[in-house]
């Protein structure tokens, strides 16, 4: 009794009248009521409903309060923000909200898109809205984003779930799949299609991008990404599942598809350039290699631990299992909103690595994100410590070793895949009278001979300059040609 005593003592801390909200909100104290009417049931309204059919589709959900005489009371306030898409899209069902609605939906998502690429890439060229043409047909990118040599290709998708989608209807998922995943995975795939063969010299594919701001021949890499403000992340990483069901095309490589909070959170955590753009180029492939059981937030935790970097284990397994992994990122978020000071997960990268990729972003010298995007598909954390162990021996040995024309000076790292660069790292003194350029351009020319490689990447080490940059030339080696994209010397 003298709980309840004390609950109703205090009851007029809790409660709002209409016209504090209306001053509030600057609008008319009618229109809050109606809004609160609308949010609201009335007691004995449900009692006809079939229990059973409460669980996928709750009244509740979307009409939290309870209407008692001219007063409402909302036991739980934040279900509304719980489910706020699905209210909005209630209270805006008729036209013209509707329309209205839905038209800020798209324009929202595009600016939010625009903003967070902007955020984590500070040194692209981005252009919004692109129109082009192909083959008769009018089509616009709602991205474009180009750094140094690779290219972001962004895809903003507002179209909301319905509520038969959401109870498994068949048709309708299958509808949304289209919508959300299929549509805009073709659209970027399709200019991504034009532009490496504009690249190539096609002259039809270059009238077709002659008014980009960037010419074909600048870009060595894209990345697609498909952006919703629904969360269908984990229907669209299951890309083989998706085709074997007959609802995505067996010739389309999907775009990763996550929702604009994924999204920030990817940004967020990874905030640099070279991770963020590897995790999408590397995303696409790993979905299209095995099955992905989890949502976005897992796989970024994966990519935290491996740089999706286990090409191995990706020929013996059919699908694996990563829900959960979130847990760390979750706790940072949570411990964040709580105002508890947490560190910021981070990807897992050898010190040596990891200074290069710092290094790579910090000069920003052309070619650098080619060189970054190949450092980073080298390996495991386990690999890249070998790699840095491996440096270390060769700084203490190469001075001893180097008037042996024979003596060991380099490292190389050959990832399983054909598509990945082979890694040098050479060990120079200067008291070696061979010119280190030379020496890394014949190094080069014979792993690719050997290896059957066409391109590799290449790194100088200088040991009278060890702890002045994590490397004092840098360069990617083309086979039978002159270094295709740049030889990065760092400046005395």
């Amino acid at each position: 009794m003298r709980l309840h005593t004390q609950f109703v003592r205090n009851w007029g801390y809790m409660t709002v009248t209409p016209a504090a909200i209306a001053e509030l909100a600057a609008i008319p104290i009618k229109s809050v009521v109606l809004i609160l009417d609308a949010l609201s049931l009335e007691p004995g309204e449900l009692s006809e409903r079939d229990p059973e059919y409460l669980f996928l589709n709750n009244p509740v959900c979307r009409r939290p309060g309870i209407k008692i005489g001219s007063g409402f009371l909302f036991a739980l306030p934040q279900a509304i923000f719980s489910f706020i898409f699905q209210i909005m899209r209630d209270l805006c069902a008729k036209e013209p909200l509707k329309a209205a609605l839905s038209k800020r939906r798209a324009a929202y998502l595009e600016s939010q898109l625009v903003s967070i690429v902007r955020t984590v890439l500070p040194k692209a060229i981005i252009a919004e809205n692109v129109k082009w043409s192909w083959e008769g047909a009018q089509y616009e990118t709602d991205l474009l984003a180009l750094t140094d040599m690779t290219l972001l290709i962004g895809e903003a998708k507002s179209a909301a779930l319905t509520d038969q989608a959401l109870r498994g209807a068949p048709d309708r998922v299958r509808r949304h799949v289209r919508e959300l995943i299929v549509a805009p995975a073709e659209q970027s795939a399709r200019l991504a299609t034009i532009l490496r063969a504009a690249r190539k010299g096609d002259a039809k594919a270059r009238a077709a991008v002659a008014h980009f701001p960037f010419r074909p021949d600048e870009i060595h890499e894209i990345a697609r990404l498909s952006v919703t403000l629904e969360d269908v992340s984990v229907l669209a990483a299951l890309e083989d599942d998706l085709k074997a069901a007959g609802w995505a095309p067996m010739d389309l490589d999907l775009a990763p598809t996550l929702n604009l909070a994924d999204l920030c959170c990817v940004a967020d955590i990874l905030n640099s350039p070279l991770q963020f753009l590897h995790y999408f180029v590397e995303r696409a492939r790993l979905q299209k290699a095995i099955a992905l059981h989890g949502d976005e937030l897992d796989l970024l935790a994966l990519y935290l631990k491996t740089g999706f970097n286990f090409s191995a284990f990706e020929e013996e397994a059919d699908g694996i299992a990563i829900s959960g992994m979130s847990a760390p990122i979750d706790h940072y978020y949570t411990s964040r909103d709580a105002g508890a000071r947490v560190r910021k997960p981070t990807a897992e990268l050898s010190p040596y690595i990891r200074s290069v990729i710092s290094h790579l972003e910090t000069r920003a010298v052309k070619g650098w994100t080619t060189l970054g995007l190949a450092v980073l598909r080298l390996g495991s954390l386990e690999e890249q410590r070998r790699i840095d162990q491996g440096l270390e021996t060769l700084r203490r040995s190469v001075p001893k070793e180097f008037r042996d024309p024979k003596h060991r000076s380099a490292i190389v790292v050959t990832p399983p895949r054909r598509d990945q660069l082979v890694g040098i790292f050479h060990v120079h003194t200067r008291r070696n009278s061979q010119n280190h350029r030379e020496v890394i351009a014949q190094l080069a020319a014979e792993v690719m001979e050997t290896q059957g490689r066409d391109r590799c990447i290449g790194f100088v080490r200088i040991v009278e300059d060890w702890t002045v940059a994590p490397y004092q030339l840098a360069g990617i080696f083309t086979h039978n040609a002159a270094p295709e994209a740049s030889q990065i010397p760092f400046p005395p």
